[in-house]
């Protein structure tokens, strides 16, 4: 699990969140409120599905807030941001998140504290390093 989580609230400009996927290399954010709860995941998936980006994002996104008689409003993350997310608690053991990545298509999975703070992420990245971890302790033990 990534402790050191780059997030976003659902008020940042979709821009400066792009920004941060290049910045830090994530694929996915986090969306917190200020309690540090979580509304929802902005990924970049979200982004292209929703073209939020890029040299015509800005031009869609006036015409569109023209035709709804808002133009000056700028496209934040709480527009395009996923608010069905599926999250993990802190203690929940490594082998319950196996079914999380292989049947249901998650890439990165927030992990929240008891009080539903966002505390970390984990990608599938992260399950198989741990997966071979326990495995390979596992094997040394039995020898």
């Amino acid at each position: 699990m990534s402790r050191h989580v780059v997030s976003v609230s659902p008020g940042t400009r979709a821009a400066a969140a792009w920004q941060l996927f290049k910045r830090h290399n994530v694929k996915a954010l986090p969306v917190v409120d200020a309690a540090q709860k979580l509304p929802g995941i902005v990924t970049r998936a979200d982004f292209v599905d929703r073209r939020s980006f890029g040299a015509l994002g800005p031009i869609l996104n006036y015409f569109d807030g023209w035709l709804r008689g808002d133009a000056l409003r700028t496209s934040n993350v709480g527009s395009v941001m996923t608010t069905d997310v599926c999250t993990v608690a802190a203690t929940d053991p490594i082998t319950e998140l196996v079914p999380m990545f292989a049947n249901f298509g998650h890439h990165h999975i927030p992990v929240l504290d008891r009080a539903g703070r966002v505390v970390g992420m984990i990608t599938q990245v992260d399950l198989i390093s741990g997966l071979y971890r326990q495995t390979a302790t596992r094997a040394r033990e039995a020898a």
